[in-house]
C-alpha cells in the first residue's frame, strides 16, 4: 500500500471524518489539505506523501473557506500560492442525481491526490437514512476512485449524542451504509474539554488508538 498519511490514509480509496457540528471538522480536513499539499506531518502524528488536493465546499461558504486557510497558512508560515490546493465552494458539486460531469471534468483537469468534500450530506439528494439511497450514491463515489486512482475524504456529521457514549462508527448521522463502504473512519469528538481523534475503522492497517 502507497500512504498518503503514513498507516492511516491510503492514496486509493475512500474515508470520511464524522463529528459532531462545530467541533473542527473543516479545520482539521484543511489543515490536512496544507499538510498533504507540502508533505508535512498531519496532527504530528502522520508523515504525509506530497501531492494535488480538490477541496469542495457545500456547506461553509467561500468567505469563511478563504478565512480559514488564510489563518492556518499564516499560522504555519506559509505561503497559499505555493501549494497545490484548489478550493471550490457552492459550485453545485453533487453525486445523487445521476450527474456528475462537473466533477468528472474537474478531476480530469486537475488530477488531486485527493478529493476532501465538506460536507457529504450537501452532495447527494437520497435520504440518508435509507441503506439503498446511500449505496447509489457510494457506487458513483466507488466508480470515481477506480477511474481516478485517488481518495475520497468526506466530513460527515455524528446523530446526536444519547446516554450512552458510542464507537464512532455507530455514531454517524443516517444509515450504517456510510461505516460499511468506507475504507478509513475518523472520528472527531470533544472530551473533558480536549479534541480527541479515533480511527475505528481501518481496512489496510492496524487501528490507531486514540490521541488528543
Amino acid at each position: 500500500i502507497t500512504w498518503l498519511a503514513e498507516g492511516l490514509l491510503p492514496d486509493e480509496g475512500s474515508a470520511i471524518l464524522g463529528g459532531y457540528a462545530n467541533v473542527g471538522k473543516t479545520w482539521m480536513l484543511m489543515d490536512f489539505a496544507i499538510e498533504f499539499a507540502r508533505g508535512g506531518k498531519w496532527l504530528e502524528h502522520f508523515e504525509t506523501k506530497q501531492g494535488s488536493v480538490l477541496y469542495i465546499d457545500e456547506e461553509n461558504g467561500l468567505r469563511r473557506m478563504k478565512d480559514k486557510l488564510g489563518k492556518l497558512l499564516n499560522y504555519k508560515s506559509l505561503p497559499a500560492k505555493d501549494l497545490p490546493i484548489h478550493v471550490l465552494s457552492s459550485e453545485g458539486i453533487h453525486l445523487g442525481r445521476g450527474s456528475i460531469e462537473k466533477l468528472v471534468a474537474l478531476l480530469e483537469a486537475l488530477k488531486p491526490k485527493v478529493v476532501i468534500i465538506d460536507s457529504l450530506i450537501r452532495v447527494h439528494g437520497g435520504d440518508e437514512n435509507s441503506s439503498r439511497d446511500m449505496a447509489k450514491v457510494f457506487s458513483l463515489v466507488k466508480q470515481l476512485i477506480n477511474h481516478f486512482g485517488c481518495l475520497f475524504f468526506f466530513a460527515d456529521h455524528h446523530r446526536k449524542p444519547g446516554p450512552f457514549q458510542s464507537a464512532g462508527d455507530i455514531m454517524l448521522r443516517g444509515s450504517s451504509e456510510k461505516s460499511a463502504f468506507v475504507d478509513i473512519l475518523i472520528s472527531l469528538q470533544v472530551r473533558k474539554n480536549k479534541l480527541v481523534v479515533e480511527n475505528p475503522k481501518n481496512r489496510d492497517a492496524e487501528r490507531r488508538h486514540p490521541f488528543c
